[in-house]
């Protein structure tokens, strides 16, 4: 069965706080939300606000099927450690 989710990108991101996304998506009836990882969705990228995305998915009853980030960080050798800080947001999602 496929999962019905919604991508938090520019329409959303910036107008609306990481919660309130959270609480729109569910209200719409979507099963999922696809978590990009910037500051603009995951602030600092931090445990504590990487923590609180993870409790709003669990409490809308959202799963996260992807976990998103810009491709052009892994082909572009000088942002090898941005790309780092992506994987290792990953492990803290669980997601590896």
């Amino acid at each position: 069965m496929l999962t019905i989710c919604y991508d938090p990108y520019s329409g959303t991101l910036g107008r609306f706080t990481r919660a309130e996304i959270f609480d729109l998506v569910a209200d719409a009836g979507y099963e999922g939300i696809n978590i990009p990882v910037n500051s603009g969705f995951l602030g600092e990228l931090s445990t504590a606000e990487i923590d609180d995305a993870v409790s709003l998915a669990e409490k809308h009853n959202l799963v996260a099927p992807t976990i998103g980030f810009g491709n052009h960080i892994l082909t572009t050798p000088a942002r090898q450690m941005e790309a780092l800080q992506h994987y290792l947001t990953l492990r803290l999602l669980g997601c590896g």
